[in-house]
């Protein structure tokens, strides 16, 4: 019974330390994943951007290999005296 007895305090001590440590612990770690995000907002944008280029890029490149042959070497001398 002596060990029952101060076992109680004891928990009833140290489960409140430990509700408060796991609270302050997941706040810290929803601040960090937060401050992450926002940083993922520029990237995005870099990123669609990026996207876009490309896109234009492949248009381009399938309106080459769809045309004619004829216009083929035109259209090659035009994208070289362009860029």
């Amino acid at each position: 019974m002596g060990e029952l007895a101060l076992l109680i305090p004891i928990m009833a001590l140290a489960i409140p330390f430990y509700a408060i440590y796991m609270g302050n612990k997941r706040r810290s770690e929803l601040m960090r994943y937060e401050h992450e995000a926002a940083g993922y907002g520029s990237m995005n944008s870099e990123l669609a951007s990026k996207v876009a280029r490309l896109e234009a890029r492949v248009e381009v490149l399938e309106r080459i290999a769809t045309d004619k042959s004829v216009h083929l070497a035109s259209e090659i001398e035009n994208l070289r005296r362009s860029a």
